[in-house]
């Protein structure tokens, strides 16, 4: 059986970030593949652990153990709530993933040293693992492994175009791979103009993986949830005054998902949120895969524009998912939530055929890959 080793970001409090993992990793084993996922690296290069002014004087000087205690102190002195939200995400992943233990090293350039080079492939993706603002270390372009077996799936950028710094070390990755998809439009004009090869454009792994596939991972939350509610799931601030006043006119209470005032909720692991969703008459959300999930169980939902600095511009690959089902009259304004038609089950039906469809072409090309 052969083996692969999947690279992607690593966020022990993204419900997005550890769902692709999932369903990336489950595509792969539907071809009877071994997949193994990681990889966590933690290195004074890349390690954010430790923050504020004296971090810039400490971080060069300090010795990499004195470094790695220190930043399991600041890890553990973090809220209660967050650790159990951890804790719950981690186990999510010891039961659905294989993954690697985390990896410690000084500079990213041991990592050779410290991984097994005997897969069969490596894979970078899905997720925004070459965004220049919070991922794009060189391990995420795989440069540990040999050339002929770096694929690149549905990986992303993040963004619509790189500084000329990233860009020249941008193009020299990129050029090893073998073989290179993205999420995004955007992502392929990304390596076309760098390196002059086509990158396939192919969905998200979320979108990908059918319905039935991730009810069997659904999981019911221990709390009393009413008969009837709306699921607010927003990363970025939200528009609270439009969400309760909508909730006053449908006559149908709010859950706060992914909000600390609303604890029993913020911890929720991902399973259970995807048990919220599914249960929902109404979803609304700032997210990329609160949307995903809002489309793969055939929610009504509403889809608001991300307030978050410095992640303003992520609303495109939204529009441009709502745009290629038909879904635009879902965007919403800050104001108010202003009510569409209800979504007719001809066009759900239309968009499961779409993703159907997809996931077949897509299938097809991995297995030509990697079989």
């Amino acid at each position: 059986m052969k083996r692969v080793l999947i690279v992607t970001i690593i966020d022990y409090s993204n419900y997005g970030n550890r769902l692709q993992n999932y369903a990336l990793a489950e595509m792969l084993k539907s071809l009877s593949l071994n997949v193994t996922c990681g990889l966590e690296l933690f290195s004074k290069e890349n390690a954010d652990h430790l923050s504020g002014k004296w971090e810039q004087i400490l971080k060069p000087v300090l010795p990499f153990c004195l470094y790695k205690v220190l930043s399991e102190v600041w890890r553990m002195s973090r809220p209660a709530i967050e650790r159990e939200r951890e804790h719950r995400f981690r186990n999510f992943s010891d039961q659905y993933l294989q993954m690697l233990p985390r990896i410690y090293v000084n500079k990213s350039s041991e990592l050779e040293e410290k991984i097994s080079l005997d897969y069969d492939y490596y894979i970078a993706g899905s997720d925004q693992i070459w965004n220049p603002y919070f991922a794009g270390a060189d391990y995420q372009f795989l440069t540990f492994a040999p050339s002929d077996k770096r694929i690149a799936f549905s990986a992303s950028f993040g963004v619509k175009e790189l500084g000329q710094n990233e860009a020249k070390r941008y193009a020299r990755r990129l050029n090893d791979f073998a073989y290179i998809s993205v999420r995004e439009q955007s992502g392929a004009g990304i390596v076309k103009k760098l390196t002059g090869k086509v990158a396939d454009v192919v969905l998200d792994p979320t979108l990908l993986l059918l319905q039935g596939e991730w009810e069997r991972i659904l999981k019911k939350p221990s709390l009393q949830l009413p008969k009837h509610y709306m699921l607010a799931f927003f990363l970025g601030e939200k528009p609270k005054t439009a969400i309760d006043r909508f909730s006053m006119q449908q006559d149908i209470p709010v859950l706060y998902m992914n909000c600390k005032s609303y604890p029993d909720l913020y911890v929720l692991d991902p399973s259970e949120f995807l048990y919220m969703v599914k249960k929902a008459d109404y979803v609304l959300t700032d997210s990329f895969h609160g949307t995903v999930f809002s489309v793969k169980f055939n929610r009504e939902f509403y889809v608001f524009r991300r307030r978050q600095k410095g992640m303003e511009n992520m609303f495109t690959r939204i529009t441009d998912l709502l745009t290629r089902f038909g879904l635009e009259e879902r965007i919403q304004e800050w104001d108010a939530v202003r009510k569409a038609p209800v979504v007719p089950d001809w066009q759900w039906q239309k968009i499961c055929a779409v993703l159907e469809e997809e996931r077949e072409k897509t299938m097809k090309k991995l297995q030509e890959l990697l079989i």
